[in-house]
């Protein structure tokens, strides 16, 4: 437990604000929502660094954030990441269905790094794959980040299924 505090505390001490970017509808131009992002300071490479942290630490963020931003009442969609790994961590998929079903229609989880469940073995993929669904029925939106045509193709081979 105390690991977990050290590296939470060491995690708000790089991280120097929250940043807001705009995600728009090409069709239209109109802004749907924003994704969040943490503010690191100066040489602090955020993949490199957030990689670093166990899923406990970076769901703490996510909380962190969730907390932000109801409290801003932010219009549209607010997208909050998470790590692909977070998918086979019953604890911490719980944790996030605790979480009020009122405040599930207007945040979405962005999982990083997707191309983890395109390289992973047969179990942990199915694994990921029944975490999705079980957020999913619980009313959570689930987007991949950093989607290409080819990550796409992949990720339908293994039947991974985006909102």
């Amino acid at each position: 437990m105390n690991m977990l505090r050290e590296d939470i505390r060491r995690m708000w001490l790089k991280t120097v604000g929250i940043r807001f970017q705009p995600l728009v509808c090409l069709t239209s131009g109109k802004q749907v929502g924003q994704e969040i992002l943490a503010m690191l300071g100066p040489g602090t490479e955020p993949e490199t660094f957030f990689r670093s942290f166990s899923h406990d630490v970076c769901l703490a963020q996510f909380f962190e954030q969730v907390d932000f931003i109801t409290q801003k009442k932010l219009p549209g969609l607010s997208f909050l990441n998470l790590p692909s790994g977070i998918l086979v961590d019953t604890g911490c998929l719980r944790r996030l269905n605790r979480l009020r079903p009122c405040y599930r229609k207007n945040l979405v989880i962005e999982i990083q790094e997707p191309i983890e469940m395109v390289i992973a073995d047969d179990s942990r993929a199915q694994a990921m794959a029944a975490g999705m669904n079980y957020l999913s029925r619980s009313g959570w939106q689930i987007w991949a980040d950093y989607l290409t045509p080819h990550l796409c193709r992949a990720l339908n081979r293994r039947q991974f299924c985006f909102d």
